[in-house]
């Protein structure tokens, strides 16, 4: 089984760097100095930009998937931590009801790249706008913890 896990994540890490060295050629290419070549490698960047996203959403199932079937078994051999593992799944579940929340209550607006073009679907918006705001709860809780941290260390060492 080992073997089999290490064949996966070597593969995982593979595909990761052909897809980073195919962008990188790409986009050194696509700034070359004969239009007709900048024009094919522009495309060919265009598209790689595509399959980093794809390969990136591959990675994120991936990882989801892996958490979820390691805590399952996790569980079924350790029953006694379980309380732990639904207060985790329910925080997550508060966090991202939150951020969806947010994002319907105040809405989001049409987005100018930095190539110049209007993004205003309003689904990738709103998406988008919840992932940002999953990011924002996650790093204030996570400042939050450390600071709670800090103060429990300095009331215990007062005592």
């Amino acid at each position: 089984m080992k073997k089999a896990l290490k064949a996966v994540l070597w593969s995982l890490i593979g595909g990761s760097v052909v897809v980073l060295l195919f962008t990188c050629i790409a986009a050194f290419l696509s700034t070359s100095k004969d239009a007709d070549t900048a024009a094919l490698w522009s495309d060919l960047f265009d598209l790689s930009i595509n399959i980093d996203l794809i390969w990136s959403y591959v990675l994120l199932a991936v990882a989801v998937l892996s958490v979820i079937v390691a805590a399952v078994v996790d569980k079924i051999n350790h029953p006694a931590g379980l309380a732990k593992t639904l207060i985790a799944l329910g925080s997550a579940v508060v966090v991202v009801g939150a951020s969806v929340g947010i994002t319907l209550l105040w809405g989001v607006d049409a987005i100018v790249t930095a190539a110049g073009s209007i993004v205003d679907d309003p689904f990738v918006l709103k998406i988008s706008e919840i992932g940002i705001y999953i990011a924002y709860i996650v790093a204030a809780v996570a400042v939050g913890v450390v600071v709670f941290d800090l103060v429990m260390g300095l009331i215990r060492r007062a005592k």
